[in-house]
């Protein structure tokens, strides 16, 4: 098995959208190389009154906490997109690098969509 193939994977579920029935997931990937891998952050703290159909479930923070990490252990981001719901906690991970679109980051740095979220990120 080489060193970067997946040795766990965590599905983390941060939340709910009750109207339609959907979880709100992240995904934590640990690599046999000892790195930690978050697939997007959830809901922030406190929901912004603009995203209020959603509800917080236990906070990506405290998972990652319940397997012994801490946001610190987490050496990349993978941000699918900058919705809050996926977005949500990224200025938890201060010391991960990022990854995400270019043309979407473009994109999100100035549409009014992503206005509420963008101090995550």
């Amino acid at each position: 098995m080489s060193q970067n193939a997946v040795k766990r994977l965590y599905l983390m579920q941060v939340g709910s959208v009750p109207e339609y029935q959907i979880p709100i997931v992240c995904y934590l990937v640990q690599t046999g190389d000892g790195k930690n891998i978050l697939i997007d952050s959830g809901l922030p703290e406190i929901i912004p009154e603009e995203a209020s159909g959603f509800e917080n479930g236990r906070d990506v923070i405290e998972q990652l906490a319940s397997i012994g990490l801490e946001p610190d252990d987490i050496d990349t981001v993978i941000s699918t997109h900058y919705d809050g719901d996926h977005a949500g906690r990224h200025a938890a991970f201060t010391k991960a690098q990022y990854v995400v679109q270019r043309v979407h980051h473009s994109d999100a740095a100035s549409n009014p969509r992503y206005a509420a979220i963008r101090p995550q990120w």
